[in-house]
């Protein structure tokens, strides 16, 4: 297994043409509980495993957060906090079998100038509907600084 890879936020160069810049990348098959690394020195993305009751692998929410992380802070991916069910920062795997959301998403970081790229590279599923899990793919992160803030989310 390949592991997490965090790159520092201040890094120049990008191959990409979009101006996003690697932040993290691991097997969407990874155990680890939670995946973390620095966007600039206020802000952290958190990429945590979610599972079922029984254990069964769901997949992977993407949040990001201000610093110091406390248990009651706000996901800054969330437009609104009165938004219920699937969100664009999850990659599940039932989510991704039936094309919910694209695998390849640009999230605004809410209230700061800053946009995440949301990747599942090669993801593949496999199980029934109940017991949907990846068995293989890659999770990909990278950010990029924009000119402006994005708009502050609503209450």
């Amino acid at each position: 297994m390949l592991p997490s890879l965090p790159a520092r936020a201040e890094s120049g160069a990008s191959g990409d043409t979009t101006g996003f810049r690697p932040l993290l990348s691991f097997p969407v098959t990874d155990t680890v509980d939670v995946h973390t690394a620095p966007l600039g020195s206020r802000l952290i993305v958190r990429v945590g495993h979610e599972a079922d009751a029984d254990g069964t692998s769901l997949g992977w929410y993407a949040g990001v957060y201000r610093l110091p992380l406390e248990p009651a802070s706000r996901n800054l991916l969330y437009h609104s906090l009165r938004w219920h069910g699937p969100y664009p920062t999850e990659l599940f795997a039932w989510s991704h079998r039936s094309g919910y959301f694209p695998d390849d998403r640009i999230l605004p970081v809410y209230g700061w100038p800053y946009d995440l790229h949301l990747v599942c590279r090669g993801c593949v599923t496999e199980g029934d509907s109940a017991h949907v899990h990846f068995t293989a793919g890659t999770v990909e992160v990278a950010w990029r600084r924009l000119p402006h803030r994005n708009p502050a989310a609503m209450k």
